[in-house]
């Protein structure tokens, strides 16, 4: 069952907080307005159902500050359309040690409390970011009070880990570099492409930075300059601006909008015009899913390795059943109407000087205007697109799932093929929601548990798409849409055979005519015309039939579904024993492989997408 609230099964714009603890006091009133004004303005770029998340750290000053405003808009909003998530460092009791004493927020720890005291009774998300550190070393760290590498390294660990998983990271920032690892430069640099340098010169290979030519991190710095206590005034580095277009306003409050670090020699092949695109198309199809509304009936089935970003997937699911029916409906209805025209064309010679001649024109007339109708409709809906849209997601966090579930990190190479990247930024972004799942509590590896609950879950499924048995107890829609194999081969016998049937009409057609004309003897002259429409019915409908196998690609549905079984058959060989690298490899591999066959047939359906059918 999906939340009663919308909100709590929309996918989320994530805004994350890096910022400086030792923020001037007196100021803070000025700058939680500029705060306020800035979550404002990317609450605004959102449909009402899109939630806003705000991650932070709770650390004293900025984080502490945001934090502070995020609570007082959501409650005068109402409901769940902000969300606070927490992101600690190391454990609370541990944590809390680093805000007694502070000269510039002598209330600071208190402050804390009162934000912990407040997210829990909210049921907010209070999520210890695990570290890459060995035990012993975790343990020296959470007892460092001097701020020694080790505990550094964890504070590096959550500072990055927020830049990695925000949207837009909004950064309270005076322009300099960082004073210790961990600090709000490390986070900017690295959200614009730079690698961070960890203190032990150990990096947690989750948070691995991504390349330059896979597009770096994506998603924006929105900075806002503030000054340190008794520091000077704030610098503006020089990176490459988010060039704002195809956004709503002209301008996002105080400060700079940052995309990239500084490529601008590369003209249009810069990562910042890349990261801009993406990120404009990001929003747009971010607000497009949102918007959709939620059906009626459904039931879903949960998807393995999922916990709280489960009703994001099964409010995908279940739209993406819901938008797949519908727009099977009208294809059908288009091809049945485009049938009918052509067959009324086929009988139309014949009765051109009477009634019956003008009724038929009539049919094909209003036939033509319903295929016409038909097509604006789904152009004017994006029927399809929004399926796709919807089935993109629900798969993209199935995938993510199954590799949580196999307790695999994630990955700095992005599970969709980096030239889909930026037309597809929406799956992206849901597998990195789903990544989330395995940071909150990734389990141990287990490799039957992985076999049945993935191996051979898919194998079960695939085996079923490509079989050809027991195929009388589906109905006839089921059996061309949930086994393509049979459909492919029921096609090829069928336009086979009515093109076979097609010759037979020739022959005898033409013995038909031979005998009238070359003998003499008229005796079967009255089945021409039966013989001739015969030939003409059976050749258009056996091109019907082809057409259709061909938009449906069911034999290209039926052999990457073939593919896809064998990988899961050698899988399921390597699959025994202890986790190791090289199956740890080969799982992210094998989910690699799945997402770059649905993204294949995405793009494959997109073609096939009646709205294609209009006219330029």
């Amino acid at each position: 069952m999906l939340p009663a609230d919308p909100h709590l099964s929309a996918l989320p714009f994530i805004v994350g907080v890096s910022g400086h603890r030792d923020l001037a006091p007196e100021r803070e009133v000025e700058v939680k307005g500029h705060i306020r004004e800035a979550l404002t303005y990317w609450l605004g770029q959102l449909d009402p159902v899109t939630p806003l998340w705000v991650m932070t750290g709770l650390a004293a000053g900025a984080d502490t500050w945001v934090a502070e405003v995020a609570l007082e808009m959501k409650r005068s909003l109402g409901g769940e359309r902000i969300r606070v998530k927490a992101c600690l460092p190391m454990p609370l009791a541990c944590y809390r040690r680093d805000f007694s004493g502070l000269d510039y927020d002598p209330q600071a720890e208190q402050r804390l409390d009162a934000l912990v005291e407040t997210l829990t009774q909210q049921g907010e998300e209070i999520l210890v970011v695990p570290s890459h550190l060995p035990d012993e070393v975790q343990a020296r760290a959470l007892e460092d009070a001097d701020y020694g590498p080790e505990r550094n390294t964890l504070y590096l660990n959550q500072s990055l880990f927020v830049a990695k998983y925000a949207n837009v990271l909004l950064a309270l920032w005076d322009g300099q570099p960082s004073r210790g690892a961990g600090g709000t430069g490390d986070a900017v640099a690295y959200k614009l492409g730079q690698p961070p340098q960890w203190p032990l010169g150990q990096a947690n290979p989750a948070l691995a930075p991504v390349s330059q030519f896979d597009g770096q991190m994506g998603g924006l710095v929105h900075r806002l300059p503030v000054s340190r206590l008794g520091g000077a005034e704030p610098l503006t580095p020089e990176f490459c601006p988010f060039d704002g277009q195809g956004l709503k306003g002209s301008r996002a409050g105080p400060g700079q909008l940052w995309a990239s670090q500084c490529d601008t020699e590369m003209g249009e092949g810069s990562t910042a015009q890349f990261l801009s695109g993406e990120f404009v198309r990001l929003l747009a199809d971010l607000n497009q899913f949102n918007a959709l509304s939620l059906p009626t009936e459904s039931d879903p089935y949960p998807a393995a390795g999922l916990e709280q970003t489960q009703p994001v997937f099964l409010r995908a699911d279940a739209i993406a059943l819901e938008r797949q029916s519908g727009y099977r409906r009208t294809v059908q209805r288009f091809f049945l109407s485009a049938l009918l025209v052509l067959t009324l064309y086929e009988i139309a010679s014949n009765y051109l000087n009477g009634d019956t001649g003008a009724w038929i024109f009539a049919g094909m007339l209003g036939g033509l205007l319903y295929c016409a109708l038909l097509v604006k409709h789904a152009a004017r809906r994006e029927l399809k697109w929004k399926y796709q849209l919807a089935r993109g997601i629900a798969e993209g966090m199935r995938i993510r799932g199954f590799l949580n579930l196999s307790a695999v990190a994630p990955t700095a190479a992005p599970l969709i093929p980096r030239r889909f990247r930026q037309h597809l930024p929406l799956l992206n972004h849901a597998i990195a929601l789903a990544e989330l799942d395995w940071w909150r509590a990734a389990p141990g590896f287990c490799a039957e548990t992985v076999r049945s609950r993935w191996i051979q879950d898919q194998r079960n499924f695939l085996s079923a798409r490509l079989s050809r048995q027991r195929v009388s107890a589906l109905s006839w829609r089921e059996r061309f849409y949930k086994r393509p194999l049979y459909a492919a081969e029921l096609c090829q016998r069928w336009a086979k055979g009515l093109f076979n049937g097609s010759i037979v009409f020739a022959l005898a057609l033409f013995m038909v005519v031979a005998l009238q004309y070359g003998l003499g003897n008229p005796v079967f002259a009255d089945s021409k015309d039966y013989l001739m429409l015969g030939l003409q019915y059976s050749l258009m409908t056996a091109g019907a039939i082809a057409l259709w196998s061909e938009l449906a690609g069911y034999e290209t549905t039926a052999e990457g579904y073939r593919s896809m079984e064998q990988l899961y058959l050698r899988a399921d060989g390597l699959l025994s024993g202890e986790m190791t690298p090289a199956k740890e490899v080969m799982l992210t591999e094998l989910a690699r492989e799945a997402m770059f066959e649905h993204v294949t047939w995405h793009n494959a359906e997109a073609e096939n997408d009646l709205k294609q059918k209009q006219q330029p």
